[in-house]
């Protein structure tokens, strides 16, 4: 079954979807306060491409329903994330799609999104 997922960012007003996409790369500042109240009565899944652990972990305790994490990041850190939320392992590549995408079978995830080039 397909989930309509929003990509909530300052300035786009949100439409109804069963999960909310909080792209936190494009907000101007992270107020954990305000991203919080944001939350409240959805399922929501964090995106914060290039974010460190340290810049993540505050985020994680909010407990989203998920985060994105790309499949290179660390190990010891989505084990440790997946301690308190569910975990989408991330796969972009927008130069082609390889024929073989056995990286992912070694990051554990709960999901697992894969965007890539059509050949």
């Amino acid at each position: 079954m397909f989930k309509v997922i929003v990509l909530l960012q300052p300035g786009i007003p949100p439409v109804k979807g069963d999960f909310y996409e909080f792209r936190l790369d494009r907000f101007p500042r992270i107020d954990l306060s305000e991203i919080k109240g944001m939350m409240e009565g959805h399922k929501v899944i964090f995106t914060y491409p290039g974010a460190t652990p340290e810049e993540l972990r505050p985020l994680v305790a909010l407990k989203p329903d998920y985060i994105d994490l790309d499949y290179q990041t660390d190990p010891v850190f989505v084990d440790e994330v997946r301690q308190t939320v569910k975990v989408i392992c991330s796969y972009h590549n927008f130069e082609c799609t390889p024929e073989d995408l056995e990286a992912l079978s070694f990051f554990k995830a709960d999901e697992y999104k894969v965007a890539t080039m059509a050949l």
